[in-house]
């Protein structure tokens, strides 16, 4: 089950797209990441290069017919100057399951990082990603 995905900059500075993969499972770590910057005037978003979504926890399971709502998870992530999400956390979710699969997800992206005047800057964004109701 592949799930839809909007990524939303601080301040209602948005890029949106829809993106459907397998999602790897990454190590749950804490990160050192570099310190972000507002997304302001100036400064471009950054855009996603490669992405996996998540697939549904629930995906392989016999029991995967009784989650029939649609379930939305929001993210809050830097993207690092080096273009790797870090520190992903769940801002919203209403299973823990279907966060923890968004963040193993999003661990393995590729961005193109933010840019101001120039030179590439860590931001904190916000990712918004649904997994269909089965």
């Amino acid at each position: 089950m592949n799930a839809s995905v909007v990524i939303h900059g601080v301040r209602g500075i948005a890029l949106a797209g829809i993106l459907a993969a397998t999602a790897l499972a990454q190590s749950n770590a804490a990160q050192s990441c570099d310190t972000p910057v507002k997304i302001r005037h100036g400064v471009t978003p950054p855009q996603v290069i490669s992405s996996h979504a998540p697939e549904s926890p629930y995906a392989n399971h016999p029991g995967s017919h009784i989650y029939t709502d649609k379930q939305v998870v929001v993210l809050s992530v830097i993207v690092g100057t080096n273009g790797v999400a870090c520190n992903p956390q769940v801002e919203r979710s209403a299973r823990a399951d279907f966060g923890k699969a968004a963040v193993d997800a999003i661990r393995d992206w590729k961005w193109k990082p933010a840019i101001s005047g120039g030179t590439p800057v860590a931001v904190r964004i916000f990712v918004e990603m649904t997994f269909p109701g089965g």
